[in-house]
């Protein structure tokens, strides 16, 4: 319990520290705007820049010399108490995030002609710069790879970053601790115990794992970071430009290969038996005819309409060589005609005709 609050009250002591140093800046800066002395102005700031920097050390070091001293040995911090408190690994990320969001935000507005500069000349080595007819710099909404405002892409860049490294983070502990209950089958027993002619090979081992776990966390966020920052600037470039060129034309470029390579991974991950079943059903051209032709003749309503407009014509038919048989003026029909179905009917009654019509569906 005390530890967690001193720990807390640390952690709010350099925040508050860090707040006052962001706000004592600005208002040197804007000293610097209206005094006429701007040296004066510029030692102050680097002097309350240094004193904000020492007290931070100092704070986070009394912290550290405290907690080593009154609260427990370091020893069972580094190696025991993980098991107990896991939320340890993530007071890193916290405090550098926390150090993201206070020292750049306040130079995002003066880097970005820099940042659309190195945008430009990054473009340029791929893709042809944009006519400048005027000898003046080009513009964010002329150039291949515009630079929006990067106070929204850059926040949403650290707040993506921090949920993929502790996401990553949380794997690779959910990892460690599978793999020690698996060793040691969840009996504590089990473990080998310190022995006290091996504390240098411990220490080793602490200090390398160490290594790899914070070589790990920087990295990868340096890594995340840098893509999620790239992607976030290129989306707020189209919400407000409506097109980045150079995004265009590579997507263009690389598309097609990539959905290509995709498509051949999962065709080679398939099993031989799977492979040919690609296809739309797993049929034939000539056995989804036979589905479609089948489908056509044996549907009730298709069936219905259909047989409903072949009595129509019968009818007409009918009609037809009624009336060329009752006019004189016409031609008489062939004894062949005569001799058919639909010609043997026209020497039916008006009535049978009438019953005819009224069944024929």
């Amino acid at each position: 319990m005390y530890e967690s609050t001193f720990r807390v009250m640390t952690y709010a002591l350099n925040f508050r520290l860090q707040f006052c140093c962001l706000r004592l800046m600005s208002t040197l800066d804007k000293a610097k705007e209206i005094s006429q002395d701007p040296k004066l102005v510029d030692l102050a700031w680097k002097i309350a820049k240094r004193s904000v920097n020492l007290s931070s050390i100092l704070i986070a070091a009394a912290g550290l010399i405290t907690k080593w001293l009154l609260i427990q040995p370091i020893h069972n911090e580094l190696v025991y108490k993980y098991r107990t408190n896991q939320s340890l690994y993530f007071v890193p990320y916290a405090f550098f995030v926390i150090q993201l969001c206070a020292k750049v935000f306040p130079q995002l507005t003066a880097i970005e002609d820099s940042f659309q500069l190195l945008a430009d000349l990054f473009s340029s080595m791929f893709f042809p710069q944009p006519e400048n007819n005027d000898g003046e710099s080009v513009s964010p909404s002329t150039s291949n790879f515009p630079v929006p405002h990067l106070i929204g892409p850059y926040t949403v860049a650290v707040f993506l970053t921090l949920t993929l490294i502790v996401i990553q983070s949380l794997i690779l502990l959910a990892n460690v601790r599978r793999n020690s209950i698996q060793s040691y089958r969840g009996d504590d027993t089990e473990i080998p115990r310190r022995h006290r002619s091996e504390y240098v090979s411990y220490a080793v081992r602490n200090f390398h794992f160490a290594a790899h776990f914070i070589g790990y966390f920087i990295w990868g966020f340096i890594l995340i970071a840098v893509f999620s920052l790239i992607i976030c600037i290129a989306l707020d470039g189209f919400i407000t430009y409506e097109s980045v060129p150079l995004v265009d034309k590579t997507l263009k470029l690389t598309m097609p290969s990539l959905l290509f390579i995709f498509f051949k991974k999962k065709t080679i991950d398939l099993p031989t038996n799977e492979k040919y079943q690609i296809k739309p059903n797993s049929q034939s051209r000539y056995t989804r005819k036979w589905k479609l032709a089948v489908f056509l003749i044996r549907n009730p309503i298709l069936f219905f309409f259909r047989k409903a407009y072949l009595n129509q014509l019968n009818m007409n038919e009918i009609r037809y060589i009624n009336d060329d048989d009752q006019d004189s003026s016409k031609r008489r029909l062939s004894v062949y005609t005569r001799r058919m179905p639909i010609a043997l009917s026209s020497i039916v009654s008006d009535d049978y005709m009438k019953s005819f019509e009224m069944y024929r569906f």
